[in-house]
């Protein structure tokens, strides 16, 4: 689990190192927040990081699960059934990026250059979307760079639509 004195929260963060790479993710919505290449005294960003939740600019970073963009007028039609999600975008009357960048994922396994987060929800957790989900993301650090990979698995017992 992440060992700090601070109480976890959006501001907590991890930093991965591989060579001459630096990853910085939190467990708040399992987000990058930089990734960055040293060379000598100079620091190179390789992805536009932040620090603090309060810093991010717009989704940056964030993870987009169980979908990425909108749903206009937070409707849909999924096997022949209509369902209607909280509009939640600020610009358009519809549903933006899914349910996941806003809470704490668990960490379930940490290395010097690799994290993977996990979430879950049940079928009554989300207006409008009536499914269960758990997901998983890994950030990696290699000797080519960075690795990000999502496994997302159905809880239910019903097809369950999902993008990431």
């Amino acid at each position: 689990m992440i060992r700090t004195n601070m109480p976890i929260g959006p501001d907590t963060e991890l930093t991965l190192t591989h060579g001459d790479l630096r990853l910085t993710v939190s467990p708040y919505g399992a987000s990058l927040r930089g990734l960055s290449r040293i060379a000598g005294a100079a620091i190179q960003e390789v992805i536009t990081g932040y620090s603090g939740a309060k810093h991010k600019v717009g989704g940056q970073g964030d993870v987009l699960i169980p979908f990425p963009g909108r749903v206009r007028e937070g409707r849909y039609a999924f096997e022949g059934r209509e369902h209607q999600m909280v509009k939640n975008d600020k610009e358009t009357p519809s549903a933006i990026h899914g349910f996941l960048r806003t809470v704490m994922w668990e960490q379930q396994a940490l290395s010097k250059n690799a994290v993977t987060f996990a979430t879950s929800f049940d079928e009554h957790a989300h207006a409008g979307y009536p499914f269960a989900l758990r997901a998983q993301v890994t950030y990696t650090l290699t000797s080519t760079g960075l690795r990000c990979e999502f496994q997302i698995r159905n809880c239910g017992l019903a097809d369950a639509p999902v993008g990431a």
